[in-house]
């Protein structure tokens, strides 16, 4: 059931919150499936100062467009029962082999170890608050390699702050936009090599007619076609997105393809920070695009079948299905019976050449972000909505 909220500005539901926090904090983590769980002792407040990342490894290991990480003091104990995952010779990511979850990360240079914001289930002592801060976003990092700034452009104003966009490294320049509103990713103060190797940009080249998709470690890998003619051969009832599930029925008797927009020519793509998303992915916010299955097809060609490559799937509740990378983690699908042929696809996940939104083949829905009352950390998903608003989108 959803919640009611008096007011919805982010400095305002903060400086309400501010009179519960404590000097330390206590935090609950936990994986989707619920195997892997771990209490974690912190010696500072909350909301927690963090830098979100935008990095393309964060971006394909995970499937979402950002990530962010509260810093803990020692290696958890719950690693052990993880997946390790090694992105780079600097990190290593852990995430449950069961379900899928981001739980933590080592940082081998320093040996430090960060909890991934969205595996916080509760902070303990306040599970019934209804307006509760999690993470204060500082700053963002690496957001010149999503070209288009990504969801950081939605968050670069918190709680009555600016948060800076890094094109790369905190001590290079900032991410800008031209005067045609294009995103331009400056080049750092000290050269550096450029994170899209040969490979990412060959990948990154995509045909006028399909855009790929993979996964950080190239075990799924997978194309969209364009919308036509088959993509209307679905039905489903309306999103949360669209059609809030505690305000009125999401039922679609007309047969609305509500996932087609500009005139048929582009995909519907939003916003999602429900418990299922929240801890399946690991972060706070998941961004969706819904694609007809047709309109999936796996690297050789063929229809998606969702056994292909390393692809993993765990029923996250009844009749309701994830996929997910067994080897780097990175969520790819959502489904279920209900709506068999509408396949929810992790943005993140995809390559295409004017950035991370893949504004040319997704209409992206500013509104609202989805299941927002189910949120943990309320005070977040308000600014990224009031955000939202920075994405122009074409009708």
């Amino acid at each position: 059931m959803g919640l009611d909220y008096p007011v919805h500005d982010p400095t305002t539901l903060r400086n309400v919150f501010c009179g519960l926090i404590n000097m330390t904090s206590t935090l609950i983590a936990t994986c989707l499936c619920g195997i892997n769980a771990e209490k974690l002792q912190l010696d500072s407040q909350i909301p927690f100062s963090v830098s979100s990342c935008a990095c393309n490894s964060c971006r394909y290991s995970s499937g979402v467009l950002y990530t962010s990480r509260i810093p803990i003091r020692q290696r958890p104990t719950a690693v052990e029962k993880l997946q390790r995952y090694d992105s780079s010779n600097k990190l290593s990511r852990y995430f449950c082999p069961v379900c899928g979850s981001h739980m933590f990360v080592h940082a081998v240079k320093d040996d430090s170890w960060s909890v991934c914001s969205g595996a916080v289930d509760h902070v303990v002592g306040l599970e019934h608050v209804s307006v509760l801060s999690l993470e204060h976003i500082m700053q963002h990092d690496f957001v010149g390699d999503t070209r288009d700034g990504g969801l950081a452009v939605c968050l670069s104003h918190f709680d009555d702050n600016t948060a800076p966009l890094f094109a790369q490294a905190p001590n290079g320049t900032t991410f800008e936009k031209s005067p045609t509103n294009d995103a331009i990713a400056l080049e750092p103060s000290h050269p550096r090599k450029a994170r899209l190797d040969a490979d990412s940009i060959e990948e990154n080249a995509t045909a006028i007619d399909k855009i790929s998709g993979r996964c950080h470690c190239g075990g799924v890998n997978f194309r969209i076609t364009r919308p036509g003619v088959v993509s209307t051969h679905c039905s489903s009832p309306f999103p949360d997105l669209l059609v809030p599930y505690h305000s009125s029925s999401s039922a679609n008797p007309q047969d609305i393809k509500w996932w087609l927009r500009a005139n048929g020519s582009k995909y519907l793509a939003g916003t999602c920070a429900c418990r299922s998303c929240r801890l399946g992915s690991g972060y706070p916010i998941q961004s969706w695009a819904f694609i007809p299955k047709a309109n999936i097809l796996q690297a050789d060609g063929e229809r998606l079948r969702y056994e292909m490559g390393t692809l993993q799937q765990v029923e996250s509740s009844k009749d309701c299905f994830r996929e997910f990378c067994r080897i780097c983690g990175a969520t790819v699908f959502w489904h279920c019976r209900e709506r068999p042929d509408l396949v929810d696809v992790s943005v993140g996940l995809l390559r295409a050449d004017e950035g991370s939104r893949a504004e040319s083949w997704l209409h992206w829905w500013t509104d609202r972000v989805s299941f927002k009352e189910d949120a943990l950390d309320q005070v977040l998903v308000s600014a990224l909505e009031l955000g939202l608003e920075n994405i122009e989108v074409e009708e």
